[in-house]
């Protein structure tokens, strides 16, 4: 909507506030697979969360290709692993 400020329209299409960072890791995609199937791992930081809401829409639009995100933020202690395949959540993993 063109009534959202950019702070509510980054929280609603990213699921956090800024923009990622990419620049200690060089190209955020690294690519493997995951059961036998292309699966890119992304590598970033973002504020807050991981930016879920991006990552579903990517999966939907390369169906056969399988997303993997790793979400770490040390001082809440979450530390998760999302699998999107086919504009779904396949798989979370909390690791305590």
């Amino acid at each position: 909507s063109s009534d959202l400020s950019w702070y509510d329209w980054h929280v609603e299409h990213w699921g956090t506030k800024w923009n990622a960072n990419t620049e200690d890791f060089g190209f955020p995609c690294r690519w493997s697979t995951y059961h036998g199937k292309p699966s890119c791992h992304f590598v970033f930081y973002t504020p807050w969360v991981a930016p879920l809401p991006i990552i579903e829409k990517l999966s939907s639009m390369y169906p056969k290709l399988t997303f993997r995100l790793n979400e770490r933020e040390g001082g809440n202690r979450i530390d998760n692993m999302y699998v999107f395949r086919d504009g779904r959540l396949i798989k979370k993993v909390e690791y305590l």
